[in-house]
């Protein structure tokens, strides 16, 4: 077991989770609609949040993270937590003003 101060991680992801986005040449076609919902850079890293409308399946909203871990300083924590945070509220607002205009 990991002492206190240790901590691995893996990545994780929910089984029922679509598999389409993560493989290369998945089921959701290059040519789908995507529709920008919001991106930041956070401690010097691109986080993007995406709405893909493709026609054969329901619309889903694609987070793009970077392929990297990110090493952030204790000190700077607070500071990257808010970003993700306001990050995340902008999608949300955005992605809530599309889905009353469109009813999706």
């Amino acid at each position: 077991m990991p002492s206190p101060t240790t901590h691995k991680s893996a990545p994780v992801r929910a089984t029922n989770a679509p598999r389409g986005l993560d493989a290369p040449g998945g089921t959701v076609s290059q040519s789908s609609p995507i529709t920008p919902l919001a991106s930041s850079q956070v401690n010097h890293d691109s986080i993007s949040i995406e709405l893909i409308e493709p026609n054969v399946m329901p619309s889903m909203v694609r987070i793009v993270w970077p392929l990297q871990a990110s090493l952030i300083d204790p000190k700077a924590f607070t500071d990257a937590a808010a970003a993700v945070a306001q990050l995340f509220a902008r999608a949300h607002v955005v992605l809530a003003a599309i889905l009353a205009e469109r009813r999706l």
